[in-house]
Order: C-alpha cells, then structure tokens, then sequence
C-alpha cells in the first residue's frame, strides 16, 4: 500500500511578498473583496501575524491565488504570472538575495533542483540543458496539492529566476500539466539569450 504524500508547504515569505504587492496594486476595499471570496481557512492565514521563515500550508494558500487569477487578473494567466514574478523578484532580492549572487544562467541550471525548497517544500524541480542553443528543459515533479494554480506559479518561478541572471530575453511554455491523485507534475521549456561569443583577436 503507497503511502500518500505529506501536503506540500510554502515559505511565509513569499506569502508575505504576494501580499503586498496585491495591497499595492489594488485599492483596500478590493483587496478586501479578494481576501472574502476565499475559504474561511485561507481568510485567517491571512489575518494572523505571519513570520517569513515559517512553512505554512500551500493548499491553503492556494485558494487566494485563484481568485487573484479569476478576479483580479480577470482569468489572464500571463498577468498572474507577471505577478508571481514580482513576488519572486521580491524574495531573491530580499531574503534569499544571497541564494542567486554571482550565479549565471549555467550555474542557475544546476543548482535550479537546491533553489526550488528555499520557498516550496514538496515536489522537485530539475532542469535540463536541449543541446547549447540557450533551450532547457524544466520539470516539476510530485508537488503535493490539490489545485493546478501551482502550475503557473512554478512557470513565474523559473522565468523570474532565469531572468534575474542572464541579460537577456527570457522565454517559457508549458508544455505538460498533469494532476494525478493528489500531486503535480509539470514541464516546460525555457529559451534565454546567450551571451555573445567574442570573435577573435586581429
């Protein structure tokens, strides 16, 4: 007999972060509107005092990032996703800023599967180089959870991060999305910019 999967948790911090730019991009009676169209159980997490290191439930926090998608992104993914990366955008540069420091999109390739439970406990996350065209393959694997809005989450996690260390144009779809007995499992492809390659020396 399997056993199931522990609930996967998300850090405080990037709870925090999606907050307020949420209260910063909407005015505070809205803000109210999106807080009351969630669960009951999602309205306290988000009145109590949260602490940024703490773990907390990601399938109670999910219920806030549908509505934020149905509502305040009128069911526009791209725009959620723009959002999401703000927030990781925030994080990285905040408490986990150190995490990325002198990290190209090479080393970035690497050490993508040791970045992903700084703020997600549960699921993988691997990344693997398509040939040396600037084309990688990103796979989530097993995320514990019973909502797909992890899916345009994780794809706002990679692109920010990808974009926070090349110079250049970033690119990501999706390719495969799947939710089976509980766990998600997701893959895409990023395309970014390579650097140009000096010719030589006269």
């Amino acid at each position: 007999m399997m056993m199931a999967s522990m609930p996967a948790r998300i850090k405080g911090a990037t709870i925090l972060s999606t907050i307020s730019l949420v209260r910063e991009a909407c005015p505070p009676q809205k803000y109210q509107e999106l807080v009351a169209n969630c669960p009951s159980e999602t309205q306290q997490l988000m009145r109590r005092t949260l602490v940024a290191l703490e773990w907390l439930p990601a399938d109670v926090w999910a219920p806030f990032l549908v509505v934020l998608l149905n509502q305040l992104c009128r069911r526009d993914e791209g725009k959620l996703r723009r959002l999401m990366r703000g927030v990781f955008q925030r994080d990285f540069t905040t408490t986990y800023r150190a995490s990325l420091a002198g990290i190209t999109a090479e080393g970035l390739l690497t050490k993508l599967s040791t970045l992903w439970p700084l703020l997600f406990d549960g699921g993988s996350l691997r990344a693997q180089a398509l040939g040396s065209s600037g084309t990688i393959l990103i796979e989530l694997r097993e995320f514990p959870t019973v909502s797909t809005i992890y899916a345009i989450v994780c794809e706002a996690y990679v692109e920010q991060l990808f974009a926070m260390v090349t110079s250049g144009k970033v690119e990501i779809r999706r390719l495969r999305e799947q939710l089976s007995n509980g766990l998600l499992s997701c893959e895409y492809t990023l395309t970014y910019e390579r650097p140009a390659t000096a010719g030589p020396t006269p």
